[in-house]
Parts: structure tokens; C-alpha cells; sequence
């Protein structure tokens, strides 16, 4: 007995899309704000390593 392929079956339900639309608002949330504290970059200055330091801790 053959069976149909359903195309509705492969897509995801809504609450799954829901979930991964904020999935990807979170990300690009965290990247916003780990790159405006990144910038301008000074490798060796103290404020700015302990200012990376606690946006990557706190985020």
C-alpha cells in the first residue's frame, strides 16, 4: 500500500515558529549589544577589558 507525502506534515507548527522567531531576536539582541560595547576596540586598556568582561557576564 502506497502512501501519500503530506507537505503539511514537514512544516513546523505555529508555537515552534513562535520560538525560533524569538530565538533569533535574542541573538541578534545579544550581538547588538556585545558589539556596541566591543566598540571602539582598546585591547589594552583595563576599562574597557572589564566593560567586555561584565556585558558577556551579565548578557
Amino acid at each position: 500500500m502506497a502512501t501519500r507525502f503530506d507537505p503539511s506534515a514537514s512544516l513546523p507548527s505555529a508555537p515552534a515558529r513562535g520560538i525560533a522567531l524569538a530565538g533569533v531576536v535574542l541573538i541578534v539582541l545579544f550581538l547588538t549589544i556585545l558589539s556596541a560595547s566591543l566598540l571602539p576596540a582598546r585591547l589594552l586598556d583595563a576599562a574597557w577589558q572589564l566593560r567586555v568582561g561584565g556585558v558577556l557576564s551579565n548578557a
